[in-house]
């Protein structure tokens, strides 16, 4: 599994069982460390069990079920043989290519064989998933201003305060080696995703480089105008659409995740609001752009005194309004609410108060027709 998760960097492993102790995790979290796999791309789900309708909903969120020899899947196997449409008395495993599944069906002497016709799954459409070509550049463009006010040289930044530099439209974030910082690392994920939508289009160097190079800003802006960051900025300039799809593609992914795990008694909440939201063309840039801005919310690590700032915080912190502009402009209002309680939490030592006036305009923003 290891080999599976070097070869695709942007698939997540989750760990499903009510047995989890922190102990437990960490162990196994140590294992795929020796093989090179970090823990962004593991996850581990217990606390969902209590509940028998978000149980189901993991089920519907992965590609590849597995229930190792010799347990079978018993009621749960029912259950997603009726909501997947496989029938309901067949033991069956999902191979996954692409998105097409592979169904197979247990033979007598304990192989599996394809059955004849195969299931293609998807995700739901979500936000994005109907933009026009001139929504999308407008958004990949507003992002880009956003982050570093559509310069060139911006692509590849190193902002003063932080221990990572971050690069494109987006200010992916790109760790240097043996740095474990708490936000979700997203520069390698965009490259595999660039890698896979156009393969062999990616500077030879980047797909070498698991880790940044620099292991410092001045080691960083030493380097600027040398070969390898002038190429890159080159390289992302040239493919801004690309930037904009892998924005927009961890924008649509973020609801089903933050559906696996956000507190049972605020889904409905959440879902609710994110549909008030996404019915108008900015409210749609907002969803597009925070995700990328400040996370979907649901990783451990990018919270201060257990409250978090992310997606999730943000449509379980906004108040009961109307559909369309309404609830575009309460999203804002419910981010720039998120984002000071951070910035409040937060160890003085950051200085995160500094980025305040910018964290709010950036918000202000969603407000404004696109």
């Amino acid at each position: 599994w290891s080999s599976v998760l070097q070869k695709i960097p942007y698939a997540k492993m989750c760990f499903y069982r009510d047995g989890f102790c922190e102990g437990s995790i960490q162990k196994i979290k140590k294992q795929f460390r020796a093989y090179g796999i970090e823990e962004q791309q593991l996850e581990f789900q217990s606390e969902i069990l209590q509940h028998r309708d978000s149980h189901l909903e993991v089920y519907q969120e992965v590609d590849f079920l597995l229930d190792v020899q010799p347990w079978s899947g018993h009621i749960t196997a029912y259950y997603i043989g009726m909501l997947q449409a496989f029938p309901a008395t067949v033991l069956f495993m999902a191979i996954i290519c692409q998105i097409h599944l592979v169904s197979c069906t247990a033979t007598s002497n304990g192989s599996y064989k394809p059955n004849q016709q195969s299931r293609a799954t998807t995700a739901s459409p979500g936000v994005g998933s109907d933009l026009s070509a001139e929504a999308r550049e407008k958004i990949g463009n507003k992002i880009w201003q956003n982050e570093s006010g559509g310069s060139f040289n911006g692509l590849t930044h190193w902002n003063t305060g932080e221990e990572f530099p971050s690069m494109g439209i987006g200010h992916f974030i790109w760790y240097p080696k043996n740095f474990q910082g708490r936000w979700t690392e997203s520069f390698p994920l965009f490259i595999a995703y660039a890698n896979q939508q156009h393969p062999g289009s990616v500077p030879a160097w980047l797909i070498k480089s698991r880790h940044c190079p620099w292991p410092n800003k001045t080691s960083f802006f030493r380097d600027f105008e040398g070969p390898r960051l002038r190429e890159l900025r080159s390289w992302l300039a040239s493919n801004i659409s690309l930037q904009t799809d892998f924005i927009i593609k961890t924008s649509r992914e973020a609801l089903p995740n933050i559906m696996r795990q956000a507190p049972y008694d605020s889904k409905q909440r959440i879902k609710t609001n994110y549909q008030k939201v996404s019915t108008t063309a900015n409210g749609t840039y907002a969803l597009i752009d925070y995700v990328n801005f400040k996370g979907d919310g649901t990783n451990p690590g990018e919270r201060y005194n257990n409250q978090g700032w992310g997606l999730m915080w943000v449509l379980i912190e906004m108040r009961d309004v109307a559909s369309g502009k309404a609830a575009a402009s309460e999203f804002s209002a419910a981010a720039k609410r998120c984002l000071d309680r951070r910035i409040k939490n937060s160890s003085k030592s950051r200085g995160e108060n500094r980025w305040r006036a910018g964290w709010h305009n950036r918000c202000d923003s969603y407000k404004k027709p696109l």
